[in-house]
């Protein structure tokens, strides 16, 4: 007697309409993650603002206004990782003596219109998409190491100066993004080629000094945190099971 196995094992076709359909829907929910777009800039205001890069925007801003953009040497002297007029052969004497706020203030500090505006747009840029799919506390944490070690850094190679800004965060935010999309798609993190290349191509000419005085240690340091970091954490997410 042949057992009727109809009811139990579907048509080839059948099957093969529901894997495709399966297929598709992960691809929609692959692509909701991963930005394919052409550029970073007109697809980021989808991510949102998060709390984080807003407050730190805003505290820029403040900062900005108070130091009438880093003119009012004494305000900025305050924020300094070491205030040159006391530098001494001490390693960073006035944070050890309890002055702990420099390592993290000098971030806030801009010198110039297009010092901050510059440095704002890639963080609002970065920091959306970096809060927004990594989450918040990820988010500060590459803020709060960035901000710290390039300019520690910064101090070692050159010393005390008036040294301040955002952009050794926003080149580790960048490279954090880079390595970390390059190499787990599902991270929904995503820099195109032409924007990694303009980012390398003003490391550069930084480097020339054709755009002034500029804190390249703190600018490729932050970079090469960001890049270790992002490549880091992409393997780690690479090791986790489905």
């Amino acid at each position: 007697m042949r057992e009727d196995l109809s009811d139990t094992n579907p048509p080839a076709g059948a099957q093969a309409a529901k894997t495709r359909e399966a297929e598709a829907r992960a691809l929609v929910e692959y692509q909701k993650r991963v930005r394919t777009g052409k550029s970073l800039f007109p697809q980021v205001g989808g991510y949102g603002v998060g709390p984080l890069t807003f407050g730190l925007i805003l505290i820029c801003v403040a900062v900005a206004v108070f130091s009438r953009l880093g003119a009012d040497a004494e305000f900025v002297r305050k924020l300094l990782l070491a205030d040159p007029e006391y530098a001494n052969h001490a390693f960073l004497a006035q944070v050890r003596a309890g002055e702990f706020w420099r390592l993290i203030t000098p971030v806030f500090i801009h010198f110039g219109l297009l010092h901050i505006l510059f440095n704002m747009m890639w963080l609002y840029q970065l920091g959306c998409m970096i809060e927004a799919r990594q989450g918040t506390l990820i988010f500060a944490l590459l803020v709060l190491v960035t901000g710290v070690l390039p300019m520690v850094a910064q101090y070692i190679m050159v010393g005390a100066g008036f040294v301040g800004g955002m952009s050794g965060v926003v080149y580790g935010l960048a490279g954090y993004v880079w390595l970390r999309g390059k190499y787990d798609r599902a991270s929904g993190l995503f820099l195109d080629r032409q924007t990694i290349q303009w980012l390398l191509i003003w490391l550069v000419v930084c480097f020339t000094g054709m755009v002034g005085n500029v804190a390249n240690t703190a600018h490729v340091t932050g970079l090469v945190i960001g890049m270790i970091w992002g490549g880091a954490s992409a393997w780690v997410a690479s090791r986790r099971p489905e």
